[in-house]
């Protein structure tokens, strides 16, 4: 899932996702709508407790399915008989549209190899999400090894060394750095400040995944 406004509204309403989805009821409509593999249905199954079925359909529409395929699993939510099956499937695809942040853009240069050539988020003009935690997934993907130089310049009072032994793999370390940096910056964890860090610890590259170059 590309959309990180889809992705912070799948985010925010995780916990009321786990509790609220009749995965039991969906698995016909999910399947049948290719939202869900049979393999995946079966694996899902096997499941003990619903809300771990939930868990489960939630990490595959974030990681594996498109835009269509929320706004489809909204539409099923909407259609179900029971009020509040339905006011979540409404309150999901409201909470997919964002809230648009303009950024704007003196030029529009390009370096020797034709690639655009960004200095400054406000060199750059885009649509951007407010919710910055919708971008947290693609940094997460992409960041790599720069996990600890994202750290330190997001916040120095970051552990990078306990989040290392507490995760093994590398997109949960970026993860955990992401997610420290948004509880402890409060109103100054904006979408803008992650920008403007990404740039510094020259991974311009992660900033175009999320910023359209016009």
């Amino acid at each position: 899932m590309d959309n990180p406004d889809i992705q912070a509204a799948l985010d925010k309403n995780s916990d009321q996702f786990l509790k609220i989805v009749p995965i039991q009821e969906l698995f016909t409509r999910l399947k049948m709508k290719k939202i869900l593999s049979t393999r995946q249905v079966t694996d899902i199954k096997a499941l003990t407790h619903t809300e771990d079925m939930n868990g489960r359909l939630l990490e595959i529409l974030m990681e594996e399915r498109t835009e269509e395929d929320f706004y489809t699993f909204c539409d099923l939510l909407k259609s179900n008989g029971v009020n509040v099956v339905k006011s979540f499937g409404a309150k999901l695809q409201d909470d997919a549209k964002g809230t648009p942040i303009k950024l704007v853009r003196k030029d529009h240069r390009t370096n020797p190899n034709g690639q655009d050539v960004v200095d400054s988020p406000m060199e750059v003009e885009s649509t951007l999400s407010a919710n910055v935690k919708g971008y947290f997934y693609t940094v997460a993907d992409k960041i790599g090894n720069d996990w600890t130089r994202l750290a330190g310049k997001l916040n120095e009072n970051i552990d990078v060394g306990v989040i290392a032994e507490e995760q093994s793999v590398v997109f949960n370390r970026a993860k955990a750095v992401l997610s420290k940096w948004y509880n402890m910056s409060g109103n100054e964890a904006t979408t803008e400040a992650l920008v403007k860090v990404l740039i510094a610890i020259e991974r311009k590259d992660i900033v175009k995944d999320f910023v359209s170059v016009k």
